[in-house]
């Protein structure tokens, strides 16, 4: 299901300190429904060398692959991944098959699909659940009476629990309409940072 965090949570673990530390290079790939084995393959390369990479031969961009990464150890982040057909993910690992990272490289994939974990033939999976009612709450007051939000007042609070009732416990949706903002004549939309 979408907005429940997947893609925060595998961006915070790719960010953390410790994570940087423990892989030479880290690679993060946007997929979306888009699977397209050269464009994910060009966007590995892009990743590893900040300039945006277009090689259209398949061995070109894989040798390119396999000078950066040779004995390295890296992580490789599949974001948003909804492709769930074995034979695309077969041709993707066999192609990385050529990549000789250092031992305790990685790659994690964020799906929202059990299919895609199945096509995969992931080792381990993680499923990523809603937020508690208390969690919840406690997204949403920080974005909704934020500085510069409303006060938290008991009409305002008796709204804010009914919207996050409606949100069942999906963080996305909770912290869009924290971020509503209350003003004369209406709603408006305030994008805040995280």
């Amino acid at each position: 299901m979408g907005g429940q965090g997947k893609t925060t949570l595998a961006r915070m673990v790719y960010n953390r300190d410790v994570v940087t530390d423990m892989f030479t290079e880290r690679i993060w790939v946007s997929v979306s429904d888009d699977f397209d084995f050269m464009k994910i393959l060009n966007q590995m390369v892009a990743s590893l060398t900040s300039t945006a990479s277009s090689i259209e031969n398949p061995e070109g961009v894989i040798k390119k692959l396999q000078n950066s990464l040779s004995g390295v150890k890296f992580l490789l982040v599949l974001d948003d991944v909804w492709n769930e057909r074995p034979e695309e993910w077969d041709n993707l690992r066999n192609s990385l098959l050529g990549v000789r990272g250092a031992s305790g490289s990685k790659i994690l994939v964020t799906t929202r699909k059990q299919e895609v974990v199945n096509a995969m033939r992931s080792v381990i999976s993680y499923k990523v659940g809603k937020l508690s009612e208390e969690d919840s709450w406690e997204l949403f007051k920080r974005r909704a009476f934020s500085p510069g939000g409303v006060l938290e007042t008991p009409k305002f609070t008796a709204m804010g629990k009914r919207m996050v009732e409606r949100c069942g416990g999906l963080p996305l949706a909770i912290k869009t309409l924290g971020g509503f903002k209350i003003i004369q004549g209406g709603i408006r939309m305030v994008y805040c940072l995280p």
